[in-house]
């Protein structure tokens, strides 16, 4: 795994490995040549087909670079044409339109029971009334210090939580308006937010473009700790248990780096660790900010060599 995500990583070292190649049936059999010593590696074949055909499909203007994320049978989608839609999953038919003039989504919107988030180049965050949709006016809009590339998180309460590129960190209290600066990268020389947090409990977790990775309070933006990578994260963190209800999230770097993370205290595991961690894990993993968890049916490594896996009026508020 880390050998694929290193950025150094030509087709001609992939395809090198493959030279001591030898496939047994359903196998393929790999000698790695680690320099210490070979090492044997059993990939299984599989063939299957799969049929598919297109459904529907609706034009945005230009690229979406955010993903679109399904709630109560409605995908939300945007674009770099600052197009906002809801479209619905069975027929393709268009539930909601908003056109944001001058502006430029990057970044995905977070949908929970009552709310739709997303922000955009204009540096304005936008709120929708999910229930009230069919207004295809924003509740609220929140004019931050810069542009808006990572996708907002919600919680399980009424907390809304962003980073501007600049790395202003916010939280927007729904339920009464309230929005409030909780965190200032800068200030740390923390780098650039693009990367969507993690929500763990009270704690939210960010990750830089500097490959700074970090543990805030969710609603007073207390540094709780901070681990230095070895380059840009652009990935959003996953987070895991172990049996003894231990947290930890997986970190990726643009170098390839595979990092597991300890949350409660940052600290970050290494090899030693390995047959104390490898144990069942429960996976959590989040869809639409809520975090929801399933048990794996066999146990597997927390390591790289054998990891598997968002008034009817609108009101604007200036932090």
């Amino acid at each position: 795994m880390q050998f694929i995500l290193d950025e150094s990583t030509t087709l001609e070292n992939f395809l090198k490995i493959f030279e001591n190649s030898e496939t047994n049936g359903n196998q393929i059999n790999i000698v790695e040549d680690t320099g210490k010593e070979e090492k044997c590696l059993e990939l299984e074949l599989i063939n299957s087909t799969l049929k598919s055909k297109e459904c529907w499909n609706v034009d945005l203007g230009k690229c979406i670079d955010g993903t679109p994320v399904c709630s109560d049978g409605v995908i939300y989608a945007a674009s770099h044409s600052g197009i906002l839609q809801g479209i619905s999953l069975t027929s393709g038919s268009t539930i909601f339109n908003y056109l944001a003039e001058n502006e430029r989504f990057e970044a995905g919107c977070v949908v929970n029971q009552n709310y739709m988030a997303i922000g955009g180049f204009s540096g304005n965050l936008l709120v929708f009334e999910k229930n009230l949709i069919t207004n295809q006016q924003p509740l609220l809009t929140i004019s931050c210090s810069s542009e808006i590339r990572m996708t907002p998180i919600f919680d399980e309460k009424f907390n809304l939580i962003w980073g501007d590129y600049s790395g202003i960190i916010y939280n927007l209290n729904i339920q009464n308006g309230e929005v409030k600066q909780i965190f200032n990268c800068g200030k740390h020389s923390f780098g650039s937010l693009r990367t969507s947090p993690l929500l763990d409990n009270n704690l939210i977790i960010f990750a830089t473009l500097n490959g700074t990775l970090f543990a805030i309070d969710k609603i007073s933006g207390q540094l709780y700790w901070q681990t230095k990578l070895d380059s840009p994260i652009f990935a959003q963190p996953i987070s895991f248990l172990v049996d003894d209800n231990r947290s930890f999230c997986i970190a990726l770097t643009v170098k390839g780096g595979l990092y597991c993370v300890k949350i409660s205290d940052g600290d970050v595991k290494n090899d030693e660790d390995e047959e104390q961690l490898n144990s069942k894990l429960l996976l959590t993993q989040q869809l639409n900010s809520i975090n929801t968890t399933r048990r794996m049916s066999a146990p597997a490594t927390l390591f790289p060599q054998n990891l598997q896996f968002l008034q009817e009026q609108s009101q604007t508020i200036k932090v």
